[in-house]
């Protein structure tokens, strides 16, 4: 056979695997046309089969010994071009005849899909993985799609990868899970749901000081309570010796104040400036929660160079009972002065405590880079082991 006539029947087979019709397939095949031959960007009939959907086609050329893992000039499979296609049933069949992905097939596939998961699109997830995406398929952090759902709150679509066999404990660069991204973001109903479904949160020391001084400052007591429950210290402080209690205290959540002290929270606790929890919510006038505290006990220890505070008890309207300071106590020496560093504290009117202020910004300024991420206190107790899973 001449070299143009062979290429003449290498071009029909061409055109009729893209029309699909078998019987020109077959007859050209028959005449003698290469099911390997390709065109000039060296694509062969079962890409041009595959990329059309034309299943019957793609079966009888590789039948005939048609390459399932060819690769054109863009190093595309036949594979490839069925899952561009979205042809479920060829790329059913060419895996099952050892047809592989790509790498770079692979790769876009993952984060078409962590794309979805944290945009919370379950239609556009779904379609990933009937594309071929691996449930638990990772970026270079090794971040699932379960991490990332969990870290944006994404609950159904946690749900869906979790009916197509995703990994519920699977561990990024940082060993964390998706269970530690939702606590940390506070996803309240993504965290029942990981851990009914047997989740597990692998959380360093650091991380859970820096949680619950977040959340003693805000007065969230979901996170308080769920870290409690972890098997958390109450007491456990900072690298200052500030606890929630100090912090919740100081400003002024009530109910947290009274849920720590009930799981065991120390009243008299004092931070590294001799502070407990009454100074400082005497110094931030929330004379609701210095009345608990005084009533279970607590006491003012900053006395070096002050004179001692003399309580005398109040009857505000709603019958309740408060204590203030009566008397003003003398400036401490040193630079932490009240009215420099904390005008609201030195203009109440009722008592007088000299702020505590470290690095220039306010000890409860969780937005100051350093506060944010705390170091933990060598002389903390912690019961729970660095690294250990819950």
């Amino acid at each position: 056979m001449s070299k143009d006539k062979k290429v003449a029947k290498e071009v029909a087979q061409l055109t009729s695997a893209d029309k699909d019709e078998l019987v020109e397939v077959e007859y050209w095949v028959d005449k003698g046309a290469d099911v390997t031959g390709a065109d000039y960007d060296k694509r062969t009939p079962l890409h041009i089969a595959a990329a059309d959907g034309h299943l019957k086609v793609v079966k009888f050329l590789v039948r005939k010994g048609a390459s399932v893992n060819a690769e054109d000039r863009f190093g595309g499979t036949p594979m490839s071009d069925a899952i561009r296609g979205r042809h479920y049933d060829i790329m059913n069949y060419l895996q099952g005849k050892g047809g592989e992905r790509p790498e770079m097939e692979v790769d876009a596939l993952v984060t078409k899909l962590l794309t979805a998961a944290a945009a919370g699109d379950v239609k556009k997830v779904k379609e990933a993985l009937d594309d071929g995406a691996n449930v638990n398929g990772a970026d270079y952090d090794k971040r699932t799609p379960m991490h990332v759902a969990a870290s944006e709150g994404k609950l159904e679509v946690l749900k869906l990868l979790v009916s197509k066999g995703g990994d519920v404990n699977p561990e990024d660069r940082w060993q964390r899970t998706p269970l530690s991204d939702a606590l940390e973001h506070r996803h309240q109903e993504v965290v029942a749901y990981l851990e009914s479904v047997g989740a597990r949160a692998k959380l360093k020391v650091t991380d859970i000081i820096s949680q619950l001084c977040n959340a003693a400052a805000k007065g969230d007591l979901a996170v308080i309570e769920k870290l409690i429950n972890m098997g958390l210290d109450p007491n456990t402080s900072d690298y200052d010796g500030r606890t929630a209690l100090h912090i919740s205290a100081a400003e002024g959540h009530l109910k947290l104040v009274q849920y720590l002290v009930a799981e065991g929270a120390k009243v008299n606790i004092t931070d590294r400036w001799r502070e407990t929890p009454l100074s400082d919510a005497l110094r931030h006038g929330h004379d609701d929660v210095a009345t608990f505290l005084k009533g279970k006990g607590g006491k003012l220890k900053n006395t070096k160079n002050a004179k001692p505070f003399k309580f005398v008890k109040e009857e505000p309207q709603d019958g309740g009972e408060y204590f203030v300071s009566q008397k003003k106590p003398s400036k401490p020496r040193g630079s932490r002065t009240a009215s420099a560093s904390c005008p609201k504290a030195a203009a109440h009117s009722r008592f007088f405590i000299p702020p505590l202020v470290h690095g220039g910004s306010s000890l409860l300024d969780f937005t100051h880079p350093f506060h944010r991420h705390p170091p933990p206190n060598n002389d903390t107790k912690f019961p729970i082991e660095t690294g250990r899973s819950f």
